[in-house]
């Protein structure tokens, strides 16, 4: 397997195909500044021809409409805000701004100039739009063929942006439905519940949150598959709606490094935006410190703007190669890239066949073929050792978030796991959430030195009751992870056996969260006596509650890791801390989305039902119950999932490539959970 696989050398990038596969975030980002700096002929032509005068026309665009807007709108005064919103008023949300604060009325009253600088705004955009893929087509043209080995010029580049330009319109005409249709949608569902819900019900900011968010998803997600698609239509034969369903498809296991690689690209372009905002836009007369800001502006974003073009080019050959190599063995397979030659005919120039009966891979790059007779070489099949879930060792280690959430649930219906969580874990939520509620309902306005002493007393033993339900589940999910059978009885046992260990781990846990804490709360307070303005307090709260996010999530993180090496290795404290450390090097670009998926419902269930038990705190008894059960078996759920995902993230992260740098210990970690008792 090795031996195909290192004959498998994309020429331009100088990646196996292997490699070519395993591509993270940070790894396309850093291959794609090496396409980016190496003064490759056409992407220096097409920055200067092409990118640098496109991105001078979207700021004068931009600055022509403002124009037209201030003219065709009232003259709606900014809200009071910091100056990075004022800013972003001065941009396309202050016209949306103005926007909704004209009525009705005055729009159809309008005279024939009012119309005719409507219509240019129209004219504007969609031109912006036109010129916006003809430089998107030279981008990737000139990608594709630095990545078939060739070293083109501008003008062969730009020989395939024709046909190109009309492939890349239909794709783009089918994401800018698939956007109006999410926008109809929530605009439906907002006018719905204006008419349903009353304006000052006590659940509306809630309410207004979550629709929020349920509505950026799918545009999100649109966004993501929009960009590989647009890989597809330029090398590929598919193009419109086939290309976005081709784009699902080879971004299998691939999500959680498209939403990093998004957060990557965003982080420069919102830097770039807060800092220097558009200066044309916001310009209200000429000087010469305006004009050099201008300049530095208008070159920066077109440097990243061809940068981004070239990350999502490149993350669509490393979707397209971790397609190919997990396609099954025992099916045809012939899945073709396609570049474009210097006609602007779409060929095949990387194509990966895999043929019945596990033979070969065969793999023909630029004008060199490599063929192999089947037999001849080594046969691609993954030979490492099966586990009891269902995949090999191999299999496990390219496993994202996304498939964690799968094979969680499937774990989650076995018999001993469900065992655990009805009888283990659902009776600790409902003595923890009933506790709380009673001890909730007793608290005075002023609440005496006795009753915060109960009310820690209750933490603790909600705490130390809580790491039963997690040796439990640990114990459960490793055994299951061996392909033994284990009963309730055994789990229960191994609980009591793994409660100490697991204490003293999670009390390094309970001193990192209260030292970061303390250092936010003395950060915060600082700022609030010595902060000269507003704008600068704003600015540092959201710079220490990111910094806060961060750091939570990251030891909440170790944390998990911590408890699945103290479970499942002979290592426990501040030894269990390093060790998650190492096992989770290769995966931190994993943890953002592993922390939206397992970590935000758990979050959001936990303040949801916060708000109710301190605006509702009267109620009849039998809705007082009915709520605890209904809290007591959604928190269940939640909980049961991030831990049985936390193992099973732990697993993936063990099981790495390089086995020559895994100490014996953790490689005796695989075999280290007992049959009885631990």
């Amino acid at each position: 397997m090795a031996g195909a696989l290192d004959a498998m050398i994309p020429v331009g990038l100088g990646l196996t195909v292997q490699e070519l596969a395993n591509l993270g975030a940070f790894g396309v980002v850093r291959e794609s500044v090496k396409v980016f700096g190496g003064a490759r002929p056409a992407l220096v032509w097409i920055q200067f021809a092409l990118v640098l005068p496109f991105t001078l026309f979207i700021n004068a665009d931009q600055y022509l409409q403002h124009k037209i807007i201030d003219k065709l709108c009232p003259d709606v005064p900014p809200p009071p805000s910091p100056p990075i919103v004022r800013l972003a008023y001065a941009g396309p949300l202050g016209h949306v701004q103005k926007w909704m604060a004209t009525d009705l009325h005055k729009w159809l009253d309008m005279d024939l100039h009012q119309w005719l600088g409507l219509l240019s705004i129209v004219g504007l955009v969609l031109l912006s739009f036109f010129v916006g893929l003809v430089v998107l087509a030279a981008i990737y043209h000139a990608v594709g063929c630095i990545v078939q080995g060739r070293n083109v010029g501008f003008c062969e580049a730009m020989k395939g942006v024709p046909r190109l330009w009309r492939r890349l319109f239909v794709t783009s005409f089918v994401n800018m439905l698939l956007v109006l249709s999410s926008v109809a949608v929530f605009i439906i569902f907002v006018i719905i519940f204006k008419l349903a819900v009353p304006s000052k019900h006590d659940l509306l900011p809630i309410i207004v949150a979550v629709v929020g968010a349920v509505f950026l998803i799918p545009i999100f997600i649109i966004y993501l598959m929009f960009q590989v698609a647009n890989g597809v239509t330029c090398f590929e034969e598919d193009y419109g709606v086939a290309a976005f369903r081709r784009a699902k498809h080879i971004m299998h296991g691939k999500w959680c490094s498209a939403v990093l690689l998004f957060i990557l690209l965003a982080i420069p372009t919102t830097l770039l935006g807060a800092l220097l905002g558009s200066p044309i836009a916001i310009a209200t007369g000429f000087s010469w410190k305006l004009l050099v800001l201008v300049v530095v502006y208008v070159i920066f974003t077109s440097y990243l703007t061809e940068l981004i073009c070239i990350c999502w080019a490149v993350f669509f050959f490393s979707c397209a190669a971790t397609f190919d190599l997990r396609a099954p063995h025992d099916e045809t397979l012939a899945a073709s890239y396609h570049a474009l030659p210097e006609d602007g005919i779409a060929a095949p120039f990387c194509e990966f066949q895999v043929f019945p009966a596990g033979s070969v891979i065969l793999i023909s790059v630029g004008l060199e073929d490599i063929t192999q007779v089947p037999g001849k070489m080594d046969v691609a099949v993954d030979e490492s050792p099966p586990t009891g879930l269902g995949l090999r060792r191999q299999q496990l280690r390219q496993t994202g978030p996304c498939e964690i959430y799968k094979q969680a649930t499937e774990q989650m219906n076995r018999p001993t796991l469900r065992s655990v969580m009805l009888k283990v874990a659902f009776p600790f939520a409902l003595l923890n959430f009933g506790a709380s509620v009673l001890l909730t309902s007793r608290i005075p306005n002023e609440p005496s030195w006795q009753v915060l002493m109960a009310v820690t007393a209750l933490g603790l033993a909600t705490s130390c009751l809580g790491l039963l339900v997690v040796a439990a589940t640990f114990f459960t999910v490793g055994r299951q992870y061996r392909g033994e059978k284990v009963t309730l009885q055994e789990a229960l046992r191994a609980m009591l056996g793994l409660w100490p260990k697991l204490f003293l781990t999670h009390l390094y846990n309970a001193g990192f969260m209260f030292a970061v804490f303390m250092v936010s709360l003395a950060a915060a307070m600082t700022i609030i006596f010595t902060a000269s303005s507003d704008a600068v307090k704003y600015f540092a709260f959201v710079v220490i509650a990111l910094v806060l996010i961060i750091l939570v999530v990251a030891i909440q993180t170790l944390s998990i890791f911590a408890t699945a090496v103290t479970c499942y290795e002979k290592t426990y404290g501040w030894a269990a801390y390093k060790q998650a450390q190492k096992l989770l090097q290769r995966k931190w670009n994993s943890v953002p989305l592993f922390a939206l998926i397992f970590y935000v419902p758990v979050w959001i269930t936990g303040t949801f039902t916060s708000y109710l038990l301190k605006e509702f705190p009267e109620t009849s008894l039998w809705m007082e119950l009915f709520r605890i059960v209904s809290y007591a078996i959604v928190i269940t759920l939640f909980d049961q999932r991030l831990l049985v995902s936390g193992a099973l993230f732990y697993f993936s992260c063990f099981e790495k490539p390089d086995e020559q740098n895994v100490s014996d210990s953790m490689e005796a970690g695989y075999h280290s959970i007992a049959s009885q008792e631990v």
